[in-house]
């Protein structure tokens, strides 16, 4: 009898700590929610005085504090803050961003939005990684001959935020990331054509003073507003009324979101990497996989999911659709990235037009077919980095996001 009242008050007891989890995790959403209300209201009050300039999420982080806004174009960019870490500062030729370039010239300019967590004013994406974004961009330029008189290719940071020695040490870098940048083989003339001027980093915070609206539109420059969202907190949070403020909220979000991810894309979606017909490789979701629909634009596809259409497995099929079961997630798209690019260094040049002759399918579609003699006369060339990042270079400028 007392074993039987022993386990019926562990029972009671367990099942109050679940329920008091239960409610620290309401309450622990609850004040994250909370605090990126308040900070997207800044967000939308500073981009009310540029309502001409593209919105940009600095993802995953800055979407969070983005209204939809019909009327405005937004942008999703990928700076890392671990490329402006101290002593580890880069221009990242996987993540170039430069679909912003379209985005920047049709507009004049853009904000680009994100946050960091306690024990910063900025995260290093706006402080260091922009910045260094915009100043080799400006010197490959003016390094191809494009630039002309009085083309700024300088590095600005902000001086409140970035000592002289941390921007003297960045500086050297700079000359060494453009050459990189130019090896690279990018179209710099098509580029220069859409930047009519250099660009340059500026910055607003929840701490900055703002007497009047600025007007960059007489400027030398293409402005790149560089916008924190979250204010600085002494210890991360701060109590508020009704709940407890939390700086950064946005970022970090498997931590706390009741969804996984910001549910703001199509949900069908395929990514094409190559140019050219035939020769189409189609790599996307389970969704974009659907047949019939899917065998109609492209001529492979390769699921690079952990589900399948059983109609994709015909034998009709068999030599055009290949199934990957890889799990969902940011390890999921990263490996679906390397496998695209493992193709395209295998069967396609670097313009994307793909090494092959071609045969019909049973059902009347192109099949792409790679004879014994170019199959081994691919595995002769040079695949060397540069070969490499040209490839991922397409993929990230047919699919920026």
């Amino acid at each position: 009898m007392e074993d039987l009242r022993a386990h019926g008050d562990f029972m009671k007891h367990s099942e109050q700590i679940r329920q008091d989890h239960k409610n620290v995790l309401v309450l622990f959403r609850y004040n994250r929610l909370k605090s990126i209300e308040e900070d997207a209201a800044f967000v939308h009050e500073i981009s009310a005085l540029f309502p001409q300039y593209a919105i940009v999420a600095n993802e995953r982080c800055g979407s969070w504090y983005i209204e939809p806004q019909p009327e405005r174009k937004h942008v999703s960019a990928y700076f890392k803050s671990t490329d402006g870490h101290t002593g580890e500062w880069k221009f990242n030729l996987r993540r170039m961003n430069l679909h912003l370039i379209d985005a920047i010239a049709a507009t004049g300019g853009c904000i680009i939005v994100d946050s960091t967590r306690r024990g910063k004013r900025l995260p290093d994406a706006l402080s260091k990684t922009i910045p260094i974004w915009c100043a080799v961009l400006n010197r490959a330029i003016s390094k191809s001959g494009l630039g002309g008189a009085g083309w700024d290719v300088e590095l600005h940071t902000l001086p409140s935020i970035i000592s002289r020695s941390e921007h003297a040490q960045i500086a050297v870098l700079i000359d060494g990331f453009a050459d990189n940048l130019l090896r690279t083989k990018i179209d710099l003339t098509e580029i220069r054509k859409k930047l009519t001027k250099p660009l340059r980093p500026l910055w607003y915070t929840p701490q900055s003073n703002i007497l009047y609206s600025p007007d960059y539109s007489d400027s030398p420059f293409f402005p790149v507003i560089c916008l924190s969202a979250s204010q600085f907190i002494e210890g991360g949070s701060q109590a508020r009324n009704g709940y407890m403020y939390v700086q950064g909220s946005g970022d970090d979000e498997e931590a706390w979101s009741l969804v996984r991810t910001i549910d703001r894309f199509v949900e069908q979606q395929c990514y094409e990497l190559t140019a050219g017909n035939p020769g189409k490789v189609a790599i996307g979701t389970w969704k974009s996989g659907e047949p019939p629909s899917c065998w109609q634009n492209f001529d492979i596809v390769i699921n690079c999911t952990d589900q399948e259409y059983p109609e994709n497995k015909k034998e009709i099929y068999s030599k055009c659709y290949l199934h990957l079961n890889i799990p969902s997630g940011k390890r999921g798209k990263d490996r679906a990235v390397g496998i695209a690019l493992a193709l395209l260094v295998q069967y396609y040049d670097t313009h994307g037009v793909p090494y092959t002759e071609v045969s019909q399918r049973p059902d009347g579609k192109y099949l792409i077919v790679i004879p014994p003699l170019k199959f081994l006369l691919l595995m002769f060339c040079i695949v060397d980095k540069i070969y490499i990042q040209q490839h991922l270079i397409n993929i990230m400028n047919s699919r920026p996001q």
